[in-house]
């Protein structure tokens, strides 16, 4: 087959997958540990991200087992959809993978750029998913199978045009994501210079000591830290109430044994995204509900996560939402004083001052949690109508322009790998 080849007579040493020995939170392992690849690091479109990898002692590791810049990692166990996710390796720092990744070596001149786009390519084509098998109740491709898998090769010149070509369609992508981001990024710094207040300092300390009086009903010394009280004398700057006094928290609930219908629309904590507040819902069946299933929402309801707090799972629901059926682990805010609007409530629940207050009275180690006697007692900033609106207007600009920036993002990029797909098959 003309302007075809094998994976195997494209690489320059057999196909090998990664191992699973010793992986554990490389924070705890300490310095002696490097991070270990597994098919969650391959982020979709040729990326990797080393952020959330475990770590592996280096003392498990030999030395063939570290990864070379320029190889491609090849996700080969997991869901139908996900097989074949993959990207090329281009951190000079030391890294090895799992099982569940197979390494491609390429030969000198074969672009691992290409052959990543290529099998991502094949990947959303579904090529994958009918060449997998069942390991251990997962979908997989052995190293046999993709050997023999054949890829288009055009010649030389036109796969580093291909190549060019998405390069700079991934680097706009990049460029729009990182300018919506930077929108929601300063919306903090935005809302504080509103308010007319000062960012609090962040300055934790280890060591620190309280009088006996202040420590009256706290005992935890995380609480007494003196990073939060600076928070509190930052908004000493202006008139606060706690949220206790300007909002109430709606106690209707719903149970699965009075529901007529098959399926409901169900809230979870997962289904709020912490850095844009907005929220979703899953189609759940009534006869499998969870036992967390119980908050009854309406229209116009915020929801705050009890359980870590701090990481902004907060949102301000609209009309498509009444009727849905939120977990337990939400506090649902219903009844809000006239003089605060609910939107600039939503707004300043997730600023940083708000979540820390949030951070500080929660308790646990691994999954703090906040009851909604504490939460009641953060204190809001209650400015004037006019500075309510205009925070309110310019965080959902913010919000909206960064909701089009992303979708650019996301439609130039499909757009891309249409275009990759019908030059490719052109070129052979």
């Amino acid at each position: 087959m003309p302007n075809t080849a094998m994976i195997s007579e494209i690489i320059a040493s057999p196909l090998d997958s990664g191992f699973a020995a010793g992986k554990g939170i490389r924070a705890q392992l300490g310095e002696d540990s490097i991070p270990q690849i597994r098919p969650t690091q391959i982020l979709q479109d040729d990326e990797v991200d080393l952020s959330g990898a475990y770590g592996i002692r280096t003392q498990d590791v030999r030395e063939r087992d570290y990864l070379q810049v320029g190889e491609v990692l090849f996700n080969n166990t997991n869901s139908t959809a996900l097989v074949g996710k993959s990207a090329v390796f281009r951190s000079d720092s030391p890294a090895v993978c799992s099982n569940h990744v197979t390494r491609l070596r390429l030969r000198g001149d074969i672009q691992p750029e290409f052959v990543s786009l290529v099998l991502n390519m094949l990947r959303e084509l579904g090529y994958f998913a009918y060449l997998c098998t069942n390991f251990n109740n997962q979908a997989g491709i052995n190293t046999d199978t993709l050997s023999r898998v054949r890829i288009p090769l055009p010649p030389y010149s036109e796969r580093v045009s291909l190549v060019n070509t998405m390069d700079n369609a991934r680097a706009e992508r990049k460029a729009k994501l990182a300018e919506a981001d930077a929108l929601l990024a300063g919306i903090d710094d935005f809302l504080l210079d509103a308010l007319g207040i000062a960012p609090p300092p962040v300055n934790p300390q280890r060591v620190f000591a309280v009088r006996s009086q202040f420590a009256i009903n706290r005992f935890d010394p995380h609480f007494h830290s003196p990073d939060f009280t600076r928070i509190e004398q930052t908004l000493s700057q202006m008139y606060c109430e706690p949220l206790g006094s300007i909002a109430t928290f709606s106690k209707e609930t719903w149970s699965p044994q009075n529901y007529d219908l098959p399926a409901f629309r169900y809230i979870e904590i997962s289904t709020v995204n912490p850095q844009t507040g907005e929220a979703n819902w899953n189609e759940v069946s009534t006869a499998e509900a969870p036992s967390r299933a119980r908050m009854q929402i309406r229209t116009d309801d915020i929801i705050v996560s009890l359980t870590r707090p701090h990481h902004g799972s907060i949102a301000h629901l609209g009309p498509e939402f009444d009727g849905c059926i939120a977990s337990t682990g939400f506090a649902v805010i219903r009844d809000v004083v006239e003089y605060v609007q609910r939107e600039y409530l939503w707004c300043v629940l997730r600023a940083q001052f708000c979540l820390r207050q949030m951070r500080q009275r929660s308790s646990g180690g691994n999954y703090p949690a906040i009851t909604e006697s504490e939460l009641a007692k953060i204190l809001i900033p209650v400015p004037d109508d006019a500075t309510q609106s205009h925070i309110a207007a310019e965080v959902a600009r913010r919000r909206d322009d960064a909701h089009r920036l992303r979708a650019e993002a996301g439609a130039g990029w499909q757009a891309a790998k249409r275009w990759f797909e019908e030059r490719l098959l052109q070129a052979v």
